[in-house]
């Protein structure tokens, strides 16, 4: 039977609560498509331990199911099996994707925040983070309570007529059903044949993807991404005839190697970041106040990768957005220039893009210092390995400045506790 979503869930959040949420939504997507409600949804009903195989009925709900909605909980994140119901559907997805040469993408995997929001970032792992748990939309998105409580709060005080919580929570269940609905019409996901045996799966909640919940959310693990990229029409604007790598949200939504590499920006920055060590966290950040963006974040202890498309910078409001990025420095900031020799039409007007970019930064393409990546920036190839090479060296030099301002601390308060020795009446 084929599904049109498939609910995936730690056990120890199972309840009264977890029930009355997915029958609501349910049948509220019922509603909107028809058909009965055995051949709406899937819910694994059995709180028994897993074994080295997939139970034969949940196999056949991630092999059909249209979409996949994971709920969000420390203790699904803590649930390798969870992690492997989340993998197993996400290359279902990726692997057709591929077949289609069509960017690889998420869109069929809409989590829901089971808990609030904080308790959730605490403990999202790093290899998932970039997909959208929330519709901030200011007219048609989730209620604000979304974030704020999380969803099972909304079930218990929200479910009756007269309770709290009452309109937020059927908004919520309304909204995201359709959302779940258009996404499916977006891309038809067709069956899979088999799933890879579970014990050949890898959950995507791997230690290796985690942060340790001793960090707090500043250090140099913390990368931040700001991606500078017009959207596709102000691209044409720009008589950039080649519209295909652009989207129509600007920002990530860009494939800056799309013939060499079918995801977009954030993918592409996550995957590299997924490679280091230490348990690597990715945040993206929107393009505002860039340069206000950066030295937060240098105080902070985080990185931040200003990733710039060549073509946006013939668009004057991206100029002046990175301009204020040539006389600031710091370990913390690296400036990566996007070039793609793929890109046949970049090297016909190479000339007008390098100009572009001397303009906007002179004094970075006349000093080069390390943390300056355009002249080595060539391919989707040396993107990884040349940004790999400087975030680690970043992260090397902000251990080391935090040393010698500990000892530097360390050393003035000793000289301070020396003085009031030898002075002790004044």
């Amino acid at each position: 039977m084929d599904y049109w979503f498939f609910l995936s869930y730690a056990h120890a959040d199972d309840g009264s609560l977890l029930r009355r949420f997915y029958e609501e939504l349910q049948e509220e997507v019922r509603q909107l498509i028809g058909g009965t409600k055995k051949q709406i949804s899937f819910l694994d009903r059995n709180a028994i331990g897993h074994g080295a195989t997939w139970d034969q009925t949940l196999e056949a709900g991630l092999k059909t199911c249209k979409v996949f909605v994971p709920l969000y909980s420390s203790a699904y994140f803590e649930s390798p099996y969870c992690g492997k119901e989340f993998a197993a559907f996400r290359e279902r997805l990726h692997t057709h994707l591929k077949a289609q040469k069509q960017p690889i993408a998420d869109s069929l995997i809409l989590p829901v925040l089971w808990s609030h929001e904080a308790n959730v970032l605490e403990s999202l792992p790093a290899s998932i983070n970039t997909i959208q748990y929330s519709d901030d939309d200011l007219k048609n998105g989730y209620p604000p309570e979304y974030k704020a409580v999380g969803v099972s709060h909304l079930v218990r005080m929200g479910a009756a007529p007269t309770s709290k919580y009452h309109d937020q929570y059927w908004d919520l269940i309304r909204k995201f059903a359709n959302n779940l609905k258009v996404a499916a019409g977006q891309l038809q996901l067709p069956n899979a044949t088999s799933l890879p045996s579970l014990d050949k799966v890898t959950s995507v909640f791997s230690s290796a993807s985690k942060i340790p919940a001793t960090a707090t959310a500043e250090g140099p693990r913390y990368v931040q991404f700001i991606f500078v990229a017009g959207k596709e029409p102000e691209l044409k604007k720009a008589n950039r005839k080649r519209l295909k790598f652009y989207g129509q949200h600007g920002g990530s939504d860009w494939q800056p190697y799309l013939d060499s590499y079918p995801g977009d920006a954030a993918a592409l920055a996550a995957e590299v970041i997924q490679a280091l060590p230490n348990g690597c966290h990715y945040e993206e950040v929107a393009t505002g106040d860039i340069r206000k963006q950066v030295e937060v974040a240098a105080s902070q202890d985080k990185i931040v990768v200003v990733m710039v498309d060549t073509w946006t910078l013939q668009i004057e409001e991206y100029l002046d957005l990175i301009t204020p990025l040539d006389n600031y420095s710091s370990v913390n900031c690296i400036t990566l220039i996007a070039w793609n020799e793929d890109d046949d039409e970049a090297e016909v007007h190479k000339t007008e893009l390098v100009a572009a970019v001397k303009g906007a930064l002179t004094n970075k393409v006349l000093e080069q210092p390390a943390n300056f990546l355009s002249e080595s920036i060539k391919s989707y190839d040396t993107f990884k390995e040349e940004l790999t090479k400087a975030l680690t060296r970043a992260q090397s030099q902000i251990v080391e400045i935090a040393k010698i301002k500990k000892n530097t601390e360390f050393l003035r308060r000793v000289k301070a506790s020396d003085d009031v020795v030898a002075n002790p009446l004044t």
